[in-house]
């Protein structure tokens, strides 16, 4: 094996640490140091990404791990008191072309009326009623609006875990089921199909106002087409997810996506995130913690996410999500600086922030790392001493789109780069930096300039120097092979 490659295994084993190159001042570390609240983000596992979010700390569900009633899976447990979480407005979820959704769930009994869900806006297409005495009952709106086609189901709701099917055959019927039993059906010759309504998860409507529901839930399968009773699709959609959940036979990896249109795929085991309040710093040195207190701007944590090997990320939604390390003196450019970003990005509009020193107006602006306006590619800017104007580099290789990436800022004093992965460094002449900025540090976005990025990131490494090339090597061989870059 190469020099290179016994160095790589090194590296892979965990010897390496960053704090054994001199200068490290920040490590933001996605396997330590989270500081999580409930769930704010429940992801769609299809390409579709429709991810259900709630905003509001007090509506947050709590994720319950290996939860029991589930066959060790994960589940989301909603409070009965408010607890709700939806989607963006979508036609995806609209009935026109038939609709079959599969809800595992463990439902106690209720004191009063609840919703499993409800698909509404200012009116309810369809949606699924718990009511405080009598089984469960789904509806489907008429075309007129005047009424409602329902069918009450003719087994109960146990308080134990269960499947509960319901179905919608546009212009023909609906129908509703719990685990292998009759399916009951009402005709509906006419439905309601506009305006686009909201998916409510577990409440009547999406503040959590009306009709919360007490239970939890561990997968949710919505497919915009009628897959009929007793189909070889339906069997094999209900015997897996019995073997998944109940412990019932052995599962067989189903990809519920070839049974169907699958449109949506909740499930906790793989996309829930919990609301980050605080990430601390992993330097060993003077402690540079990122936090968030305002509910709506908490990014996501995901504790073992794909996309970086099974490591922890923090991921920002690119709609006002940021972390802020209060100003510190360690943190500013002080002639030189090298920063690291392990992280995967979607496509943003405008420019997407990394990490940056601009977090209030003038003069609170030093740099600006981010995603190129527009672009691809990454994109460093650093203010002038006068705080008149900027430098800007540009790289050349992507960072967005292209799955998980090392970003790399530099800059010594006379000369600014960025680069992607192990690519060729691109350079402008720098020879000044505001000094006089006290603005703190944002990750995921500004303040001021917004600058938000939909990004997930698993790792920041922020040397007060411009690091060597036998020191860049190291920590590059370190992240790639931690991270499976």
């Amino acid at each position: 094996m190469s020099f290179a490659g016994v160095l790589q295994g090194v590296h892979a084993s965990g010897l390496f640490s960053p704090s054994s190159i001199s200068g490290l001042v920040l490590d933001l570390d996605g396997d330590k140091g989270l500081t999580t609240a409930n769930v704010n983000r429940l992801y769609d596992a299809t390409p579709n990404a429709h991810t259900a979010t709630q905003n509001t700390s007090s509506k947050r569900p709590s994720l319950i791990e290996n939860d029991a009633d589930f066959n060790g899976h994960n589940s989301l447990s909603f409070d009965g008191a408010g607890d709700v979480m939806s989607p963006a407005s979508t036609t995806d979820f609209d009935a026109d072309a038939g609709l079959t959704i599969y809800a595992v769930a463990k439902i106690p009994a209720h004191g009063s009326t609840a919703y499993l869900y409800s698909y509404r806006d200012v009116n309810a297409q369809y949606q699924l009623q718990l009511p405080a005495s009598g089984n469960a009952t789904f509806f489907a709106r008429n075309a007129a609006n005047t009424a409602w086609y329902s069918k009450t189901l003719a087994a109960a709701i146990t308080g134990g875990t269960q499947v509960i099917r319901t179905r919608i055959d546009p212009g023909v019927d609906a129908g509703i089921r719990v685990d292998g039993g009759s399916e009951g059906t009402v005709s509906a010759p006419d439905l309601l199909l506009t305006p686009t309504s909201i998916l409510n998860i577990a409440a009547f409507n999406s503040a959590g106002t009306t009709s919360p529901m007490g239970g939890t839930i561990a997968r949710i399968l919505i497919y915009k087409e009628s897959i009929p009773d007793g189909s070889t699709a339906d069997l094999a959609i209900m015997a897996e997810l019995d073997a998944l959940y109940k412990g019932v036979g052995s599962p067989t990896s189903l990809d519920f996506s070839t049974k169907g249109n699958l449109v949506a795929d909740f499930n906790p085991d793989t996309g829930a995130g919990l609301a980050t309040t605080a990430w601390a710093d992993q330097s060993g040195g003077t402690a540079h913690d990122a936090a968030q207190a305002t509910a709506s701007k908490q990014p996501a944590y995901t504790a073992s996410d794909p996309a970086f090997n099974g490591h922890g990320s923090v991921v920002f939604d690119g709609a006002g999500d940021v972390l802020v390390i209060p100003d510190n003196a360690d943190l500013h450019i002080n002639g030189s600086m090298t920063i690291y970003v392990v992280g995967s990005m979607s496509a943003v509009t405008g420019a997407g922030t990394l990490i940056s020193n601009q977090l209030g107006a003038a003069p609170d602006r030093e740099f600006q790392f981010r995603t190129q306006p527009g672009g691809t590619t990454p994109q460093l800017l650093v203010r002038d001493s006068s705080d008149a104007s900027w430098t800007t580099t540009t790289g050349t290789v992507d960072i967005v789109g292209v799955g998980a990436v090392v970003a790399r800022a530099r800059y010594d004093g006379t000369v600014q780069g960025v680069r992607t992965n192990s690519s060729a460094e691109t350079t402008s002449s720098s020879t000044s930096w505001n000094a006089t900025s006290h603005a703190g540090t944002g990750i995921g976005g500004t303040t001021v300039n917004t600058l938000y990025n939909a990004l997930s990131v698993t790792r920041i490494i922020w040397y007060g120097k411009s690091v060597t090339a036998a020191e860049d090597a190291r920590i590059m061989a370190y992240l790639n092979a931690r991270y499976g870059i």
